[in-house]
Formats: C-alpha cells, structure tokens, sequence
C-alpha cells in the first residue's frame, strides 16, 4: 500500500515548484487523496471517515 505522501509524491516530480499550483489544481489532488481507500481505515476513505459516512455495501446475489 502507498502511503498519502508516496501517493503525493507520485503526483509531482522532485523538485517541482508548488508556488505554480493553482487553488483548482490543489483542489483536484485534494480530491485525489482524501477520495482513495485506504486499508488502514477498513478500505473506507479519509473523506468517508472525517465525515463518518458509511460506503455503499455490495450485496451479491
């Protein structure tokens, strides 16, 4: 599993200049991490469990 600074990382090369990011771009990756499962919270997401939402259950039939 990547950790959200391994998945940060992964987004922007070494190096990159961060004073070039516009609000919309930083919202878009905001958005990236805060939106993936993540093991260590029961494959829920951080957004999910900030707000104590519940995801959807699969049922199989």
């Amino acid at each position: 599993m990547k950790t959200p600074t391994g998945s940060f990382a992964s987004t922007f090369p070494r190096g990159a200049d961060f004073n070039q990011l516009t609000s919309a771009q930083v919202e878009q990756i905001m958005d990236k991490l805060n939106n993936r499962p993540r093991k260590c919270l029961g494959y829920k997401t951080p957004k999910q469990v900030f707000f104590g939402v519940d995801p959807p259950v699969a049922l199989v039939s």
